[in-house]
């Protein structure tokens, strides 16, 4: 009998199960290193340094650098309160971050003192709520729960009785 020198069913599957099987394992040192080379980086957070905060007509301040003491002009905010809206804003993380001129209808300005700086923002919900930067028209976009946090209702119902 002449000898076949094709190889057979069950040397066709031992092949096709180590082909297999090296894919897996390539696939996964693949992943592997894409993984720890897409880290998310820690968040940078915009207004860290944030020392005083003017909403319109209110403003509020922390006194000194280990921010014991918080206080707003017009007595609205107890010192936890006010401890509690300063690290709202230092923690903000916003949803997305637009560079597009928005629609300045229906804003409230908003000073904000970091040290020796200081810049002008204002806020507006005309579309989505957000944070505008008046320098560069850059957007924070932000989430209405996190309004709730940054622009207090007692402060909210104190410049609306200013205004009328």
């Amino acid at each position: 009998m002449a000898k076949k020198n094709s190889l057979t069913q069950r040397h066709w599957l031992t092949l096709i199960m180590l082909a297999t099987s090296f894919m897996i394992l390539l696939f996964t040192i693949t992943g592997k290193i894409i993984s720890k080379k897409t880290e998310p980086e820690p968040p940078t957070f915009i207004f860290q340094s944030l020392e005083s905060l003017s909403i319109d007509t209110w403003r509020a301040q922390q006194l000194d650098s280990n921010n014991q003491d918080c206080i707003d002009n017009a007595n609205l905010l107890s010192s936890k309160e006010c401890h509690q809206l300063f690290a709202a804003w230092r923690t903000l993380q916003p949803t997305a971050i637009i560079y597009q001129p928005s629609d300045m209808s229906q804003v409230l300005q908003v000073n904000m003192s970091f040290g020796n700086t200081s810049q002008q923002w204002y806020f507006s919900l005309n579309p989505t709520p957000r944070i505008i930067d008046q320098r560069n028209q850059r957007s924070l976009l932000i989430e209405l729960n996190q309004v709730s946090q940054l622009f207090p209702k007692t402060v909210l119902n104190y410049l609306r009785q200013q205004t009328n």
